[in-house]
């Protein structure tokens, strides 16, 4: 498969900012109809609750991922790398512009998506009509979220600073807003 550096389209649109934070464990959604199937993890994946994907719940003061640990989870996850592209928080940790954050969200191209469900990923399908994959409490992937284009920095498919700057403006959440900021006065403080 070839890789994919160039541009695509975004469409998290209206459902981005109403998500929320899933605690769940992957493939366990009592409610849903499709609750017998038992999740299978990725080739090479780690399950959800071992120590490289803790069940611990970020959102509520659990831990922080460094670069480090971004790099080792999604290394550990073997994802194709023409397939998916880090986002949000973890993108700016592995471009140098905050040192930490709670979670790891993906962007991910439909096949992935496809592929990730067939496995059993518990997956929901947001007001756009994209899907959003609870790959283990620590990684989250938006089918076909994307906008400008990818780069490869550590070794890892991440999100440009521009389309990161286009992306959270379309979401316009107020800790978006301020993530534009320290975006910007990175850029100004470290000149190409």
């Amino acid at each position: 498969m070839s890789s994919f550096l160039g541009c695509f389209p975004c469409y998290c649109g209206s459902g981005v900012e109403q998500l929320t934070r899933n605690e769940q464990v992957v493939g366990s959604n009592p409610t849903s109809s499709s609750s017998s199937r038992t999740p299978l993890p990725a080739a090479n994946a780690v399950p959800v609750g071992s120590s490289i994907f803790p069940t611990t719940s970020p959102g509520k003061g659990g831990f922080m991922l460094n670069r480090e640990d971004i790099i080792h989870l999604l290394k550990k996850a073997a994802f194709d790398s023409s397939e998916y592209w880090v986002t949000s928080g973890a993108a700016m940790v592995l471009h140098g512009i905050k040192n930490m954050t709670r979670d790891i969200d993906l962007g991910c191209t439909s096949y992935m998506a496809d592929k990730l469900e067939r496995k059993g990923y518990r997956t929901e399908v947001l007001p756009d009509g994209s899907r959003k994959i609870l790959f283990s409490s620590t990684i989250e992937i938006f089918e076909n979220w994307i906008e400008d284009n990818v780069i490869l920095l550590h070794g890892l498919p991440v999100v440009s600073l521009d389309g990161m700057i286009r992306m959270k403006e379309k979401i316009g959440r107020e800790k978006d807003l301020k993530d534009i900021l320290l975006i910007n006065k990175w850029r100004d403080s470290n000149p190409q």
